[in-house]
């Protein structure tokens, strides 16, 4: 069960990767009557946005198989399920798939994000046409501060890696979410990215 737990959110994301793939086949090929036609540039910037709603809840539940802490004989067992022992059995399998997704969705999505972040200026010279895919990143914040989603994905998941800075030590995990959450809360102050005040104020407190 704690598996497919683990499985489950790739498949749902592998599920909005196909159907993005699909879609944008489909439209190429032109078998659709014209009102049904999506454009790609929306298309790209829908699924955009889900990818990045689901960042942080598949990281989590990527993270989750790392959670290990050491029982009192000397066992490690995981965090969530203590019926399974770190390393032996079901676990290897768990990390092998938590893994994949790490590397797939978690850092790839990253990546394409920061990349995005970089390209973003100079295809805006060409008109907004040319970064209607890219809207989801940049539409909530101002525009000197385009590129703040990436920053703020990057807070979400040094937040969710606080799980397993060392699980049998909260002492650790507390200072670790202490230097994060003040280093970012400074940087919000500083740059107030946000397009609404409002935002600004409720991501501060």
């Amino acid at each position: 069960v704690y598996i497919w737990r683990v499985m489950l959110p790739g498949f749902l994301v592998l599920w909005m990767a196909v159907y993005a793939v699909g879609t944008l086949v489909v439209n190429k090929i032109g078998v659709l009557p014209a009102r049904l036609v999506m454009e790609t540039p929306k298309v790209r910037n829908t699924m955009g946005q889900l990818f990045q709603a689901f960042y942080i809840a598949i990281a989590m539940s990527c993270i989750l198989a790392f959670q290990c802490y050491e029982s009192p004989n000397g066992v490690k067992n995981l965090q969530q399920h203590p019926y399974m022992i770190c390393g032996e059995g079901d676990h290897g399998i768990l990390v092998g798939f938590a893994v994949l997704g790490l590397v797939a969705y978690v850092f790839g999505f990253g990546a394409f994000y920061v990349t995005a972040c970089v390209v973003i200026p100079r295809r805006s010279q060409k008109g907004l046409t040319a970064i209607a895919a890219y809207r989801f990143i940049f539409f909530r914040f101002r525009p000197e501060w385009w590129f703040w989603g990436a920053v703020f994905l990057a807070r979400n998941l040094c937040l969710a890696l606080a799980s397993v800075i060392d699980p049998g030590n909260p002492y650790s995990s507390m200072i670790y979410l202490g230097v994060v959450s003040w280093s970012f809360l400074v940087a919000q102050c500083l740059c107030w990215p946000w397009r609404s005040d409002i935002l600004n104020v409720l991501d501060t407190v």
